[in-house]
């Protein structure tokens, strides 16, 4: 996989360090709040709902679902068309999912938006590669460490939450108060945020690795048996036991 560089433009590019920060903290602790705020208020949820415990549950698994799912495409797709720009559309989605869940009238549109919220899944990976490629290196470990310590209390302060929310307003404040967190990242992701230059594009072809001389790495494996040549078979699979010369490490390294 190639990573390219583009060259900044000439202008200067200044970044408020403790502001780009502060928004990519908001949109994680968001994330972790909106993860665990909703379990403690499941029956309340139910209850007003006249939903069954099994049919409640779904708010919780199309969270973690969705969240399992688009947390890693995100991720990559930030590598490759820019990191601050699926941020933003991430934060949006997640503005949109909670919006929605504050609003919702039935058990179906609560799920939905649910499933909405858990793409902001990837707001971590992103602002760690925003990190990367915006601060200084010597800041990078310790914001990334602060990065995931906010996620930690973010869970935490969601679990202690949810009771006194419930109890003095109602469920639906467990979505409109995270809201207020999700649009100020939101804001601050637009307008001051700058986008990073680095770009990792999606590896097209795999000419570097059909350099390979010992053919044992997987692009090369690939080429030869879609076309092994006039009277010759196919290799055996480099996996299987009767395969000679066996995967070789240090071939595929120097491939890649």
């Amino acid at each position: 996989m190639t990573r390219t560089i583009e060259p900044p433009v000439a202008t200067s590019r200044h970044v408020n360090s403790t502001l780009l920060v502060v928004y990519l903290s908001l949109g994680g602790l968001a994330f972790a709040v909106l993860q665990s705020l909703v379990a403690p208020a499941m029956s309340t949820i139910a209850r007003d709902l006249n939903a069954s415990t099994a049919d409640i549950s779904w708010i919780l698994t199309a969270y973690l679902l969705s969240a399992s799912v688009l947390t890693p495409i995100l991720g990559r797709l930030g590598d490759m068309v820019g990191k601050r720009r699926v941020l933003i559309a991430v934060l949006a989605v997640l503005a949109a999912g909670t919006l929605l869940a504050a609003l919702a009238p039935n058990l179906a549109v609560l799920i939905v938006a649910r499933a909405m919220q858990g793409a902001a899944g990837a707001i971590l990976p992103l602002s760690i590669g925003i990190v990367r490629d915006e601060l200084p290196r010597e800041k990078v470990a310790v914001t990334v460490g602060l990065l995931s310590a906010i996620f930690g209390v973010g869970a935490g302060v969601g679990i202690v939450g949810a009771g006194p929310i419930v109890e003095h307003l109602s469920w639906h404040w467990l979505f409109w108060l995270p809201l207020v967190l999700v649009v100020i990242a939101l804001l601050g992701a637009v307008f001051g945020m700058p986008e990073s230059p680095v770009r990792t594009p999606a590896a097209s072809t795999c000419s570097a690795r059909r350099s390979c001389p010992c053919r044992w790495c997987r692009c090369c494996w690939r080429s030869a048996r879609a076309s092994p040549g006039a009277g010759a078979t196919p290799r055996p699979s480099p996996c299987s036991p009767s395969a000679s010369p066996p995967w070789s490490r240090s071939c595929w390294s120097s491939g890649a």
